[in-house]
């Protein structure tokens, strides 16, 4: 596996928590991209690095265990949302009444900052 294609790959998640973290991020997103439905974007760039990177064989031979462990508590914590929601949820500023979206938050923050502090990856 390409290191270059990997520390990209890791840039993306840590911009993707910082989303997820940040009620300010969110906003400035929705004011670039006035389109799109925030909550869904972020899941589903969520999505993307759940069934191509975290499920790689690569990833888990590179990944500690503690990493995983806290990306798998906040990928939890991101699927209960769906399945309370059955997938139908607000989009920016009124999602951010809702307490399982600060939730999620708070989680994608805890990880952001354990990444940040951390070698999560062994190759990068």
């Amino acid at each position: 596996m390409n290191k270059e294609y990997i520390k990209n790959i890791y840039l993306h998640i840590k911009e993707t928590l910082a989303d997820f973290s940040s009620t300010q991020r969110q906003y400035i997103y929705k004011t670039n991209v006035p389109f799109v439905h925030i909550p869904l974007e972020l899941f589903e760039q969520w999505s993307t690095y759940t069934s191509e990177v975290f499920n790689s064989q690569w990833f888990s031979m590179e990944t500690s265990e503690n990493c995983v462990k806290r990306i798998n508590n906040l990928d939890k914590t991101i699927q209960k949302f769906l399945k309370d929601t059955n997938h139908d949820y607000e989009d920016i500023p009124e999602i951010f009444d809702d307490y399982r979206w600060i939730d999620i938050g708070e989680k994608a923050k805890e990880l952001l900052d354990f990444l940040n502090d951390e070698d999560c990856l062994s190759i990068v």
